[in-house]
């Protein structure tokens, strides 16, 4: 269900149109292993953005805080997305070993995905270290690495690696 509402909300957000005060953000981190790269992604969730990085809430309390990033390839039906809910953010390091217990959840990380089909690529966070340098009503900063495992689209186990990991994004309202 948690997926579900990951990709409710990507969707609502692609056909938001952006609030003109909302300053745009900008997430990005290198990545290595099933796909070596650096992702970035900027500007506020608006229709046909080719890229957005911003946070909101799920519900209409504070109590968790959704990070999504994503960026529209060279065909426009394939996008790289990030996405990953931190349960009641505060300013400071969370540390994860395994994400049984962790307080970030409903990770992922998705390479290729097609809005009408599965993704190339496809895993879930396995550990993270994030922090959390500043959090406003209208902002979130801070840096993240973490190793992931999943998928492709062929059958093959994937692992990535991520490291670099920043953000400095806004916080927008999604739902009423």
């Amino acid at each position: 269900m948690g997926i579900a509402l990951v990709f409710l909300a990507l969707g609502a957000c692609k056909d938001k149109p952006t609030d003109p005060g909302t300053p745009a953000g900008v997430l990005r981190f290198t990545y290595s292993g099933v796909r070596t790269g650096v992702f970035q992604a900027s500007g506020g969730p608006s229709k046909g953005a080719p890229s957005a990085a911003y946070a909101y809430n799920l519900q209409s309390t504070d109590d968790d805080l959704s990070v999504v990033a994503y960026r529209t390839l060279a065909d426009p039906r394939y996008y790289d997305d990030i996405t990953f809910t931190i349960l009641d953010p505060k300013v400071g390091t969370i540390t994860c070993a395994t994400m049984s217990q962790c307080p970030v959840e409903m990770g992922l990380i998705l390479f290729s995905m097609r809005e009408d089909g599965p993704a190339e690529v496809d895993v879930r966070p396995t550990s993270l270290r994030l922090t959390i340098s500043a959090l406003t009503a209208s902002s979130i900063e801070g840096s993240f690495e973490m190793e992931a495992e999943g998928g492709t689209s062929a059958g093959a186990r994937a692992q990535l690696s991520i490291t670099k990991g920043e953000f400095n994004i806004p916080r927008v309202q999604l739902f009423p």
